[in-house]
Order: C-alpha cells, then structure tokens, then sequence
C-alpha cells in the first residue's frame, strides 16, 4: 500500500470528511419505545399481544367506505384474544361501535380514533 492510500484510510478511519455540520441529533420525543423495552409485566397479564410493523409504528389505521361516509379504525396484527381486547377498548368507544374480524384477526371502530387507540396501546406496553 502506498503512502498516500495508507494516509487516505487513516483519514476516513478518523471520519474527518464528515464534518460537525453532517452529524444529526434527534430529539428523544421523536423516538418510538421498542417493544421489547416496554414494561414486560403488563404485557405478561394481557391475554392479547398487537406485534409491531418493521418500521416500529402500531397497526392502527383509519379506513373510509362508502365514498366517505362511513370512517372506521382498524387495529391489525393481533395475536391472542380479540375479545379481551374489545372488553379493554369498550370503556372508551363503547361495545356497540366496536367489531371483531376474525378472519384477519383485527378489530374495527366506527369513526376516526386513531390518535386515542395509540395511545391508548402504548399505555398498555405495546
């Protein structure tokens, strides 16, 4: 190797081309909890476990049918009881606006709650 290739290497092993100015930090507000650091013993007495997508974001979505007239909330990749869920979920929307799918194991709520079912989820450890 000659001299000024082994001084390359030396130079970009100490990253001086990546100046102070390239170097993000990230707020810790911004950081979504991985589910595996969550608090284990919530999750243990639960008889339900909603998994996580690849991206670390929860599986709520908001859904419109019927050209806008009907808004619904999806909660997707449940795995376990999907009743225990829906008892946990009926204090907040009430049992008559809350449905099972068991099909794809997923749960429907009549309007637009995204926001609420996410934190409602991150509460209980997800």
């Amino acid at each position: 190797m000659s001299l000024y290739t082994k001084s390359l290497c030396q130079i970009w092993a100490r990253s001086e081309f990546l100046g102070p100015s390239s170097i993000r930090s990230f707020s810790s507000k911004y950081l979504i909890p991985d589910s595996k650091e969550s608090n284990t013993s919530t999750k243990s007495q639960l008889k339900y476990f909603i998994q996580r997508t690849p991206f670390k974001s929860l599986p709520v979505y908001s859904e419109f049918k019927n050209n806008g007239s009907q808004k619904l909330t999806i909660i997707r990749k449940i795995e376990g009881d999907l009743s225990s869920l829906v008892a946990d979920l009926a204090p907040l929307f009430g049992r008559e606006n809350i449905s099972i799918k068991k099909i794809n194991n997923s749960v429907l709520i009549k309007g637009i709650c995204t926001r609420e079912v996410r934190q409602f989820l991150t509460k209980k450890g997800f």
